[in-house]
């Protein structure tokens, strides 16, 4: 995860994380808001493509709004739906 500085994780190269890198890891950008507590996740392309992919996550922040409210009051951070799906396959029924 993104902190709302545009920071990369451990784990991750370089010291900023730029557009390049959600899309490479095959991540979505994660809008919370923290006045209407929605959190709604957008893909990274249409950013990459309006902007270019060396863009970082912190250059795009401030333009963000939350989707549901309007507020300005958001974090950006990045989210994989793959990591978050439970591994363990459902019981069959008889």
């Amino acid at each position: 995860m993104i902190n709302p500085q545009g920071e990369c994780p451990a784990g991750w190269a370089g010291g900023v994380m730029k557009l390049r890198d959600v899309l490479n890891h095959d991540r979505l950008l994660l809008v919370s808001c923290h006045d209407c507590n929605s959190k709604t996740p957008l893909d990274p392309a249409y950013f990459a493509l309006r902007l270019g992919v060396e863009h970082t996550v912190e250059d795009i922040a401030p333009e963000m709004h939350c989707p549901i409210c309007g507020s300005a009051d958001i974090t950006l951070s990045a989210h994989s739906p793959l990591e978050r799906r439970e591994t363990t396959a459902p019981a069959a029924r008889s």
